[in-house]
């Protein structure tokens, strides 16, 4: 790991080089616990090591190196109202509400980031239909 942690895991070798070096670097991660906030998201540097043991001497061989990007720590309360303001950016006020509602009401058991894909699922699937609504609403002179 780039603070220079060690982490040891088993690898499956029937799968690809790629394969095997991808799950050893994810696995990794997830044991170290690192994060990274949406607002600022970092991409480490991770290197994999071959260990042998023969004759009671342990060589290190290096397996390669892998870039990947922090998993995003939990979604903070202020993350979560800045998300669900841009989502429903551009709706009316009646509609805003009626996606954070649904929103909330589908998603809320899985966290924060469930709400706000959901709500960004709803938004675009009205977003069309509300612009159409708002047109015809200007010609019919409300």
């Amino acid at each position: 790991m780039p603070d220079g942690t060690e982490s040891f895991h088993d690898v499956n070798c029937a799968f690809s080089t790629r394969t095997a070096l991808h799950d050893v670097v994810n696995k990794a991660i997830s044991k170290s616990k690192l994060t990274c906030s949406r607002s600022d998201p970092k991409t480490i540097k991770v290197k994999v090591y071959r260990l042998n043991l023969r004759e009671g001497q342990v060589t290190r061989a290096s397996v390669g190196e892998m870039e990947t990007t922090l998993p995003f720590a939990p979604m903070t309360d202020a993350e979560y109202e800045q998300e669900m303001q841009d989502v429903v950016a551009g709706l009316p006020l009646e509609f805003k509400i009626f996606v954070e509602a649904q929103a909330y009401i589908r998603g809320h058991s899985a966290g924060y980031e469930e709400v706000v894909a959901v709500a960004r699922s709803i938004a675009d699937s009205l977003k069309p239909a509300v612009d159409q609504y708002i047109t015809r609403m200007k010609k019919e002179g409300w």
